[in-house]
């Protein structure tokens, strides 16, 4: 059984960052599941035209800067 795409994926593989305490993945969802993060990372994606991508994080201190530095950190690690 042949399994076709119609549309490619917009995160092509999984992979993180990291930037002060924070370190963000970017994962591979199932097609038509969307954005599933947190609103500052939806955020950041909707300004780079992703439309499918989980995330997840940890880190001992959240800051919002360094959760966005680590998430760009990610995206620029996958291009």
């Amino acid at each position: 059984m042949k399994c076709e795409v119609s549309q490619p994926h917009t995160v092509l593989m999984k992979v993180h960052g990291e930037w002060g305490f924070v370190c963000v993945r970017l994962l591979l969802p199932p097609l038509g599941s969307g954005v599933v993060s947190s609103p500052v990372c939806k955020k950041m994606q909707q300004f780079i035209d992703v439309a499918e991508c989980f995330s997840c994080s940890r880190s001992n201190a959240k800051t919002k800067g360094h959760f966005m530095k680590a998430t760009f950190e990610a995206k620029k690690r996958e291009a």
